[in-house]
């Protein structure tokens, strides 16, 4: 054999051991054979050449999943869809969760007491001086705390229903906001802000109207006071649900949902049972009330939400 390997060595020992017969069906391709005219090639343009070309076809094998997906040769490589959250949705996340422990490490007393105003009557009156203020310090939890988990909330629940490829053409403010996640956010928490005090608000002018103050201190103080404790407990299942895949995202979706109806209708029960247990209040402005600042703002959102 004239042809060395592809080590270079002479020897015609070597050459024979680094050498293995053609089989019959390689035959019928010529360029494998060596120019020599033998049947002879080198072992490693065998292994490169002739297995590579005579490689075994893959058969499906037997899966646990129920499910396949059959992927065509020639599928075009599409981008990750992997959700990948920009910095700022981990700024405010990290901003609330410095904020809580800065309360709870110099006001813990305070927020305890709000917390138990939940269910205390007593605290509830140590806390607004017998109804004749609400305490301004239970302010800067359900601004910094509460409202930006509450728009967290409702900016998964567009993203996850797919909602916003509906708001799209409307407006060209909408559209922008649409656009940059920040600027829709950010629309959210103003808009969850302006809703909440502007009910604190009405209050307010119907306790001017029926002349009283005590009641709309009572029942403000308490809704703030549920708004504390809605912070805290929404905390772990929203920031779950921003970084969460579409699985769990649902999950975590469904958790946060339970917490705010479960303490929505406790507030209200509380709230009536304190105003109906401690004053006269009259039973019609309760139903006026409850219709005007409770019920209708949630008929309004579903009707835009679903229909």
């Amino acid at each position: 054999m004239q042809q060395s390997d592809t080590l270079n060595i002479k020897d015609t020992a070597i050459l024979q051991q680094d050498s293995v017969f053609i089989p019959q069906y390689i035959n019928k391709n010529p360029d494998y054979i060596v120019a020599s005219g033998d049947n002879n090639i080198s072992c490693r343009q065998y292994i490169f050449t002739v297995l590579q070309d005579s490689a075994f076809i893959q058969k499906e094998r037997p899966t646990v999943f129920t499910e396949k997906t059959y992927c065509p040769p020639n599928m075009p490589m599409q981008q990750n869809t992997v959700k990948q959250n920009p910095d700022w949705i981990f700024g405010i996340f990290v901003f609330i969760l410095l904020l809580s422990a800065l309360l709870i490490r110099f006001g813990g007393g305070l927020i305890f007491s709000f917390i138990q105003g939940c269910f205390s009557k007593n605290q509830t009156a140590i806390t607004t001086k017998d109804g004749d203020t609400v305490h301004p310090f239970s302010l800067v939890p359900v601004i910094f705390i509460f409202l930006p988990l509450i728009s967290f909330l409702i900016f998964c629940g567009l993203d996850y229903l797919n909602i916003m490829q509906y708001l799209k053409g409307y407006s060209l403010e909408i559209d922008n906001m649409l656009v940059n996640p920040l600027l829709l956010w950010s629309g959210i928490y103003v808009c969850c802000i302006i809703l909440y005090f502007f009910k604190i608000l009405l209050i307010k002018f119907f306790s001017w109207v029926f002349r009283g103050m005590k009641i709309a201190n009572y029942y403000i103080q308490t809704q703030l006071n549920f708004g504390i404790l809605s912070g805290f407990c929404l905390f772990l299942p929203i920031i779950s649900a921003v970084y969460a895949d579409n699985f769990y995202q649902t999950t975590f979706l469904l958790i946060s949902l339970s917490i705010v109806v479960i303490l929505y209708f406790t507030r209200l029960l509380r709230c009536f049972f304190v105003i109906i247990s401690t004053f006269k209040f009259s039973h019609l402005y309760l139903f006026f009330y409850l219709c005007t600042l409770e019920l209708l703002p949630l008929i309004v959102v579903i009707k835009l939400l679903f229909f």
